[in-house]
């Protein structure tokens, strides 16, 4: 299988801030090192300077085990069963006398108490290893008693002071706002949440951007001559002040799924399909369906005027796919691919695998013929359809 990204060249890596949604990052992150990029920097900005750091430390083991036990206490000064609730919005049985106090002693104390993040910031940090890195680190804050942004190499901070700063790059405004050393700081999504000026100016011409869509703002750099490969999340993170245990672990594996399926350029938007199949295939097994069936479909369209094949090409598929959700540039690969995709969510199909073509078809095919499912109107030509091209493999 050809390959989405060159192997052979060194990457810096650009981590976007976007709290709990971070979890993704270190998926994706997983992926890369599974496959061998060769990554020569990182930079982040909030939680993905916090990724990033031990990236750079080599403890992508350490970020993993983290983000799987992740709780809302390790981050937050709160209870994270009442936390935890509110955000579910599951008010039964709460103590609202308790929740109100909470809420007035945050106001007293003007934000929300990160202790607990400063202790594991403090736990997996090795401040040494990160300086004698091999892989450059970089964090984006700024500086609110200077009022200026701050873009800061490893080199560039005072010995000693990575923790400071780390946590400065992640001061939200609902944080406590604690000085440092003097100085109060704000996170660093606020001047530039995707930092990929940073690397760019540091010379480096290839860049592996990983999204998660966090609050922020990007500034704009000149990008010419330099590729820009992007890893977005294929659906919603959750909210960036959800760290919970289950989020985080779907995120961890919706990101090591996503990278990989963006490397190795596999097939699907909700599930990761490898197929080496043209899309000649694709449409040869259309044209392939009984002529009686494929006549219906165009007498249901009322299409009279083109030969059959033609109308189901060209007319019946297209508007199957506009039902089917599928985006504006598509291919006959990707129609059938989506038409069994939808099934494989209607019976709930294992997502978090890599299937290929032939074992997903068989796997929807044979989980069809063995499950009643209560079927729309509009979903039985779905069906009728993928039941055709089951006779034909």
């Amino acid at each position: 299988m050809d390959l989405r990204i060159d192997m052979s060249k060194e990457y810096g890596v650009v981590l976007e801030g976007g709290g709990a949604k971070g979890a993704y990052q270190i998926g994706v992150l997983r992926a890369l090192k599974e496959l061998d990029v060769n990554i020569k920097a990182v930079v982040g900005t909030s939680v993905g300077a916090l990724n990033g750091v031990l990236v750079a430390q080599d403890n992508l083991d350490k970020a993993v085990e983290l983000w799987q036990n992740i709780r809302y206490s390790q981050v937050i000064n709160v209870e994270d069963d009442i936390l935890e609730r509110i955000t579910k919005l599951d008010f039964k049985d709460l103590d609202f006398k308790k929740i109100f106090n909470k809420i007035i002693q945050v106001i007293m104390d003007r934000g929300v108490d990160v202790t607990p993040l400063k202790k594991m910031i403090a736990e997996v940090v090795d401040e040494e290893k990160v300086r004698n890195s091999d892989i450059e680190f970089g964090l984006v804050t700024i500086s609110l008693s200077d009022r200026k942004p701050l873009e800061l190499f490893i080199e560039d901070i005072e010995e000693g002071r990575l923790n400071d700063f780390l946590l400065a790059s992640s001061y939200l405004p609902v944080f406590k706002n604690e000085k440092l050393h003097g100085t109060r700081y704000l996170d660093g999504g606020f001047y530039n949440n995707s930092p990929m000026s940073m690397l760019v100016d540091k010379g480096y011409k290839n860049l592996i951007v990983i999204k998660i869509k966090g609050i922020g703002f990007d500034k704009k750099s000149n990008m010419e001559d330099i590729n820009v490969f992007e890893i977005a999340p294929s659906e919603n993170l959750g909210g960036i002040l959800e760290f919970d245990t289950n989020k985080a672990n779907y995120n961890l594996n919706l990101g090591y799924y996503d990278a990989i399926r963006r490397v190795k350029g596999l097939r699907g938007r909700h599930y990761y399909i490898d197929t080496d199949k043209e899309e000649e295939y694709f449409i040869s097994t259309l044209i392939q369906m009984d002529n009686e069936n494929k006549a219906k479909y165009c007498k249901v369209n009322n299409l009279k005027n083109k030969s059959v094949n033609r109308a189901i090409l060209e007319d019946v598929i297209p508007r199957l796919a506009k039902k089917l959700g599928i985006r504006e540039k598509w291919d006959y690969c990707d129609f059938i691919i989506e038409l069994l995709e939808y099934f494989g969510k209607k019976l709930k199909v294992e997502r978090f695998r890599i299937y290929t073509f032939e074992q997903f078809f068989t796997l929807i095919k044979n989980r069809l013929r063995r499950t009643r499912l209560e079927i729309e109107e509009d979903e039985r030509m779905f069906k009728n359809l993928l039941e055709e091209l089951a006779l034909i493999s």
